[in-house]
């Protein structure tokens, strides 16, 4: 066999792995003190929950299986339906808005491509029973934030609304009721295609749309600016709209985090393909770069319970895209954050392997918050294999027990720092070494 992972699977290494676990971090400590409480689902639920509120177009994308009792089962493509679930299993009596959140990694059989794979790490909150212009803000907010804090202070978050965005579609034309759902999906891609193209695939989908209501159409699709211009051009075409409105609230609760309101983008044609939102829509680009696409997002979706039998219950929720993130943050080329100091613990003689150990647990213990690395090399070596192999390993400090005494190397200036005699107790001397591990 060959030994590499599945199609769209990848494997990250130690560098990686420290950047995204340095990303979780930030992440949960910003959500948690917006009141998220941490849940986790399974990888793989029932396949329903998915088809229910998808059809059965979906299975293309899902990687199904069959368990030995015959139940249809999926890895989940997707982590908004299994918080949903798990609501409206355990948090039904708990007080609103309950507020969930979770990282996971999540499936999808698409065709891979640069920043995107089929297995896919996410970070997610949602939110349930949560309503009102104050809390779409405040989710905008956190959002934003979000993305600010894992480093990518040039994002741009394009907004909008379903609501508008429907509304828009009957004000502008004579589109039947239940074309909008499809006409939606085609603007939506007003981002990725020019209004020739665009116009081109509404003619020939939508035939019984006359010239002029395309034209009016197409002009929506592109239509986007500061939010507070979007809106002035929006009442021409929805004058009284209670959509508006909501906006007209939400607009002034943006900006008491200076900057969120000019991180913002509206777009009215924005619908993120998902059918299940029906009130504000977001998503993250960085403008300026190919390597990915859209780097999180999220909105309203009210009627998603009911899907799932549950009563009609306000909703809201965004998720990161870890991997893209992650991508971008390699590119421009951001470490792991705070420096570590790598120490090498060794022997020269069998009889100090013991207190080797003890310091170097003690050193680990006194070490831990200043983000000290204390390898034991577990055979005993003369001096200058230790010294080599740590060289070799990029260590920071050695320290060699010899037969007489403790000697501390700066590998930095190779320069031998201290000699501490074993008459002295373990602790002295681990407060003796503990001086050099941070400089």
């Amino acid at each position: 066999m060959e030994a590499r992972p599945p199609r769209g699977m990848r494997d990250l290494h130690p560098g990686d792995t420290t950047v995204l676990l340095r990303m979780l971090d930030t992440l949960r400590s910003l959500s948690r003190a917006y009141g998220y409480d941490f849940v986790e689902t399974p990888i793989i639920e029932l396949q329903e929950l998915f088809t229910i509120k998808s059809g059965e177009a979906i299975l293309e994308q899902l990687y199904v299986l069959q368990d030995k009792s015959g139940r249809e089962l999926a890895l989940k493509p997707d982590i908004t339906p299994s918080l949903t679930r798990y609501f409206l299993q355990h948090c039904q009596s708990d007080p609103r808005p309950v507020k969930l959140a979770t990282s996971d990694r999540v499936h999808r059989y698409e065709a891979p491509q640069a920043g995107r794979y089929r297995e896919i790490r996410q970070f997610n909150v949602e939110q349930f029973g949560g309503e009102g212009p104050s809390c779409d803000a405040e989710l905008i907010r956190h959002f934003v934030q979000s993305l600010w804090e894992l480093g990518l202070d040039d994002v741009q978050v394009l907004v909008g609304d379903r609501a508008i965005l429907t509304e828009a579609i009957s004000a502008l034309t004579l589109c039947k009721p239940d074309d909008i759902a499809n006409l939606v999906r085609v603007l939506d891609k007003a981002d990725k295609v020019s209004p020739g193209a665009l116009g081109q695939e509404v003619r020939s989908k939508f035939s019984p749309l006359d010239i002029p209501d395309i034209n009016r159409l197409i002009e929506f699709a592109y239509l986007e600016g500061p939010i507070a211009d979007v809106l002035v051009e929006l009442d021409l075409v929805l004058p009284g709209s209670e959509a508006l409105m909501h906006w007209r609230k939400i607009l002034p609760m943006l900006s008491v985090v200076p900057g969120i309101e000019s991180a913002c983008t509206m777009r009215p044609g924005l619908a993120r393909g998902f059918d299940y939102y029906n009130g504000i829509l977001m998503e993250a680009v960085v403008p300026g770069q190919s390597l990915v696409g859209a780097v999180g997002g999220g909105g309203r979706y009210d009627d998603l319970p009911v899907v799932y039998g549950g009563s009609p219950i306000p909703c809201i929720g965004f998720s990161l895209g870890l991997d893209r993130i992650l991508t971008l943050l390699e590119h421009r080329g951001v470490t792991a954050g705070v420096p570590s100091t790598r120490i090498h613990v060794g022997c020269a003689v069998a009889e100090r392997l013991e207190v080797a150990s003890e310091v170097s647990d003690l050193l680990r213990a006194t070490g831990r918050r200043s983000n000290w690395i204390v390898e034991l090399i577990y055979q005993t070596r003369n001096p200058r294999r230790l010294y080599d192999a740590a060289r070799k390993a990029n260590v920071d400090w050695l320290i060699v027990m010899k037969e007489a005494e403790i000697e501390v190397i700066d590998l930095k200036t190779d320069q031998p720092r201290s000699r501490l005699a074993y008459h002295e107790s373990v602790g002295v001397q681990v407060a003796s070494l503990a001086q050099f591990g941070g400089r």
